[in-house]
């Protein structure tokens, strides 16, 4: 099943603002939020900007999945070195959210689509 991402004007800023603080901030994760009744996760949006930012290098995690304590799949899957996690509830359209940690701070980058997903 091929699964494509948001094609809205905010969807494609969320992903280009994401790759320029990429070059800057090797240390982030993608958040991805949608309807209860989504089948496909991670989102093609979710999907999509992972694999965009892998293309820029992968993430610096603070370290070692492996050395996780307690159940290391409730951390994260990793897409094109990047780590994504899905959320699925009641209440959400979708909502596709990059998160940089650098040091002392944090940015995130957030899209949230209105009534549909659809493009």
């Amino acid at each position: 099943m091929t699964v494509a991402g948001n094609f809205s004007l905010t969807a494609t800023l969320l992903k280009r603002f994401a790759l320029v603080a990429a070059k800057y901030l090797p240390s982030r994760e993608v958040m991805d939020y949608s309807n209860a009744g989504k089948l496909n996760t991670p989102s093609g949006t979710a999907r999509e900007l992972a694999e965009a930012l892998g293309e820029v290098g992968p993430s610096e995690l603070a370290f070692p999945i492996d050395q996780t304590h307690g159940n290391p799949d409730a951390r994260r899957a990793t897409i094109g070195g990047t780590p994504v996690h899905s959320l699925r509830l009641p209440g959400y359209v979708l909502t596709a959210e990059e998160l940089f940690g650098f040091s002392h701070d944090r940015l995130t980058i957030r899209h949230d689509a209105g009534k549909s997903a659809a493009p």
